[in-house]
């Protein structure tokens, strides 16, 4: 049995209670750690390095409570790295019987079925139904397959991209199985099999693997991908276990413009007192393809005091000569040049101009005469022009004799960390 008494007193030193935790998560262990490698042989080295890299950094775990999903994800990093260093697998046909806790002929064949899972389905319903993991423990213990952004275009209509992130290279030719269950806040079930043919790529892969260190922290740029439709980014981050902090990147091309980040994804492990994390990130395309491109990692900063709001009555309709200006603080301003008052809805077209014109293009609402409030949270801003920042937004329609006003708030600028900055040159 786990107990917080023992995590604590295991990171005071106390090697009898590391003891007993390791001896309650023997099965667990075993379990997890036969399902990714699948091999005794293996089993038994995965779990012994994870024993004692457990060892090692207990003392940074900072919530007691989560010892055993900590544990876990260096188990199952300690496996997927075995994976990459032995490169083999067995078929599952040669598998010995993995399930003797029960001798009912229903249950034998219903963990034969289970062993008979891809490789990623097959832990997660180990972790759930044998460790008692919830759903969301699990999604933050495994390395997320796909990631995507959307919104509602109408009452019957979702739109947004799905970015696909495969572990491994896909054919040339296969079909895409999609199941869905849930569009938006609509609940269902749909399914799509889609034909999947590559194409000659016009895609450009630059590997830079240029790092620089700052105080504690350690940065490689390991890869940057240009696509038609997006930009990626891979690095790692190598700073101290326990160092409180996410570290963020903005990407600008030569010419200063800032990309438009999207949907990112991550993992991270744990070797002693040093954290080391991989993170990749996509952005909106750059075209053409510039001369250098520009890495600027940042942590957010909290901002002190209450956010202030700026306020703009529409008391004419604006134009680009002469429009409704917006402060948001250091960031910059936002500046509405066009209002479409249709009759069923209500199109606020603007540009943003300062230190991050991306992120300043979100914060925009209207109140009416009655104080109302209309954030529009459904239905977010469409990029217009990336390159100079150009907007539009959806507000409900409003009659000629409403009274509105703008509203947006200051923003606090990302802290830049100058001294990991990186320049990517590239070729033409």
């Amino acid at each position: 049995m786990i107990t917080e008494i023992d995590v604590l007193l295991a990171q005071k030193g106390d090697k009898e209670a590391f003891s007993r935790l390791v001896k309650a998560l023997e099965l667990p262990m075993y379990r997890v750690a036969r399902s990714i490698v699948r091999s005794d042989e293996d089993c038994a080295d995965a779990i012994q390095e994870t024993i004692l890299k457990a060892y090692k950094s207990i003392a940074q775990l900072k919530k007691p409570h989560f010892f055993k999903t900590w544990f876990m994800r260096i188990l199952i990093n300690e496996c997927n790295q075995f994976l990459r260093q032995r490169k083999r697998t067995i078929p599952v046909a040669v598998l010995p019987e993995e399930h003797a806790e029960s001798a009912e002929y229903g249950k034998v064949d219903l963990w034969e079925a289970v062993n008979r899972l891809e490789d990623t389905l097959r832990l997660i319903v180990k972790l759930h139904y044998l460790e008692d993991m919830s759903v969301g423990v699990i999604s933050e213990l495994l390395e997320p397959a796909l990631s995507g952004t959307g919104s509602p275009v109408d009452e019957h209509t979702y739109a947004g991209v799905i970015d696909l992130m495969p572990a491994e290279d896909l054919p040339n030719h296969f079909k895409l199985q999609m199941d869905i269950s849930q569009i938006g806040s609509t609940k269902g079930r749909w399914s799509f099999s889609i034909p999947v043919t590559k194409m000659a790529s016009t895609n450009k892969v630059v590997l830079p693997m240029i790092t620089k260190s700052y105080g504690d922290i350690t940065l490689t740029v390991k890869k940057v991908l240009f696509t038609p439709g997006s930009t990626e980014l891979d690095v790692e981050v190598k700073q101290p276990a326990d160092a409180d902090r996410f570290i963020q990147y903005d990407l600008f091309d030569d010419k200063g413009t800032q990309l438009q980040r999207r949907s990112g994804s991550g993992k991270g492990q744990t070797d002693g007192p040093i954290s080391i994390s991989t993170f990749s990130q996509r952005y909106g395309p750059v075209s053409p393809l510039p001369k250098t491109i520009t890495i600027r990692p940042f942590v957010d900063l909290p901002f002190q005091g209450p956010l202030k709001e700026s306020k703009a009555p529409l008391d004419q309709m604006p134009t680009e000569e002469k429009p409704i200006s917006l402060s948001q603080g250091e960031a910059g301003h936002l500046l509405i040049t066009q209002v479409e008052r249709l009759p069923d809805k209500t199109l606020v077209h603007y540009r943003t101009e300062g230190l991050i014109p991306q992120e300043q293009a979100n914060p925009l609402w209207i109140e009416d005469s009655g104080g109302n409030k209309y954030l529009q949270l459904q239905k977010p801003s469409i990029t217009v022009d990336p390159v100079h920042y150009r907007f539009v937004k959806e507000f409900p329609a409003f009659t000629e004799k409403e009274q509105l006003t703008f509203v947006t708030r200051e923003l606090t600028p990302p802290g830049y960390l100058k001294e990991l900055e990186i320049t990517v040159p590239l070729e033409p």
